[in-house]
Parts: C-alpha cells; structure tokens; sequence
C-alpha cells in the first residue's frame, strides 16, 4: 500500500504556463488514489454485483453504444478518459485501479470502457490482467469494426474534423477531406495488427462480441444488440435511444474529395475485399 499511495501522490511540478495540465494531473493523481485505496476493500461492500468491460476498437461504435447503455438507470458506465488515459497518466496496477473504481458505483451493474491497447500502455500483459479480473467474477464485452477500409478513413476524418461524434444526421454532408495514402496505409497495417492481436485476447478470455456493421450500423441492429446485450448484463430490458447520429448516411467514398485515388491505391494492395462493404475477410 506504501508504494501505491505514494505513487499516487507524487505529483508533477506545476508548470509556469499551462495551470490547466497541472490541475489535471492533480485531480488524475488523486482519482488514483481514491481507486487503489477503494481496490483494497472487501468487494462485498460494493454497491456494483456485476462489473464489465467494454474493450472497443477506435470507430467502431462504442460512443454511440455507451450513450445507449447510460441511459438505464441499473447501469453505472465511466468513460475511457477515467479508466486508462492513453498518454500522461499510466497506472501501475490496473486490476487494482478498475476494482476500486467499480466500488464508487451506486447502480448494480458497472461497465468501465477501455481499449486492450491501453492496458499494454499501462506496461501490462493484457491478457494477464484481464484474465485476473475475470478470475474475480468482472465480464467483457469486444466491440470491433471488422471492415478495416472504413475504420480507418473514419479514423483520418475525426482527425482532421477533431470531432469524434455527432448528434446532428448527416454532419459530414457537402464535406469532403482529402486523405493522404501514407496516412490511410498506416492505419490500415496499423488497424489489421491491433486487431489480430486483440482478438486473440478476446477469444481467450471468451468475450461478447460485438462487430459494428452487423450490430450497430442502424436502427434495427441496434435495437436488437441492445436487447440481447441487457441480456447478457442481467440488467431488465427497457428500451433505449441515444443523441448520437451517423455522419454520413452513404458511403465513406461521398466524404472524401480522394476517393478514386484511394480506391485505386486500396485494388492494388491486400486490403482490396474491404472496397466491398458486405464482403468482410475473416
């Protein structure tokens, strides 16, 4: 507990021009210790019964899936910026830190999302960790995009716009973005890499899984994922709707001011069966 807690206090220098940074490192480091000293109490004085995780690919729809899931009044859900920060703020034992963070729950059921890709940012074994928290009753559910073209010009858009949802239909129409190939190519062996690699970790651990096309891309997936997915969280079913909107309502091809440029670049590489929407390599 002695090297928990003083890491958790051993806050940074304040820096002469950037006040808000330091406050932020403050209330992070102190949202730290909070969760590894809660971690360290009997899970039986948990409000929470049930705990998850929500382990997402970037763009594959778990903004619009948590807004869902907010809404029930059984569930307690913390944002990713709260569970695992990808740069600045690591955390050295990550069980530890999601236990005591699911003891603040006031709802039954709690649902922390994360990246797999976090956890390693953490300078921890994934599946280590997550097979861990499995062992102490925590479920997961892996929410992926199985069409790697999409996901990653989605990926270089939001880049661009520096906006990651929208609550307003068709936000992206009469905008087009040119998309640099070197960029679109790295996403795209970047994207293939990650996800080979989770979901083999998914697999092990025996995740729900969620793929964003088939279960959230419109209105009736979403319905019936919803239904099955309270199922699985043994929470009662309600129904539910989200403010979050689809940016485009066509293809990715009427948002990007390149597309044939890319569409010819994308035939003569190995991800050319992803031009076709509805044939997705396994």
């Amino acid at each position: 507990m002695n090297e928990q807690a003083s890491t958790a206090l051993d806050l940074p220098d304040a820096p002469e021009q950037s006040p808000g940074r330091y406050d932020q490192h403050v209330r992070y480091r102190l949202t730290k210790l909070r969760a590894y000293a809660n971690g360290l109490l009997p899970m039986s004085r948990a409000r929470a019964n049930a705990r998850f995780l929500l382990l997402c690919r970037p763009r594959s729809g778990s903004h619009l899936l948590m807004s869902l899931l907010q809404q029930h009044p059984d569930i307690h859900m913390d944002h990713e910026r709260r569970v695992l920060h990808k740069r600045g703020f690591k955390v050295r034992f990550p069980d530890l830190y999601l236990n005591g963070l699911s003891q603040r729950s006031r709802k039954p059921t709690y649902i922390a999302k994360t990246h797999i890709n976090r956890i390693a940012y953490q300078g921890s074994d994934p599946l280590e960790i997550l097979t861990n928290l499995q062992s102490q009753g925590w479920k997961f559910v892996y929410l992926y995009r199985a069409n790697l073209l999409e996901q990653a010009v989605s990926h270089l858009i939001v880049k661009h716009r520096k906006v990651i949802f929208d609550v307003q239909s068709d936000a992206l129409k009469n905008h087009k973005y040119m998309l640099p190939i070197p960029e679109l190519e790295h996403q795209l062996l970047r994207g293939k890499e990650r996800l080979v690699r989770e979901m083999a970790i998914a697999n092990a651990i025996g995740c729900k899984m969620l793929e964003y096309g088939k279960d959230l891309a419109t209105p009736q997936a979403q319905a019936k994922t919803i239904k099955s997915l309270l199922s699985f969280l043994d929470v009662a079913e309600l129904p539910l709707s989200s403010p979050i909107q689809k940016t485009s309502s066509g293809s990715w091809q009427d948002d990007v001011q390149n597309a044939e440029e890319i569409v010819q670049f994308i035939k003569q590489s190995p991800f050319f069966p992803y031009l076709n929407k509805d044939c997705i390599p396994s």
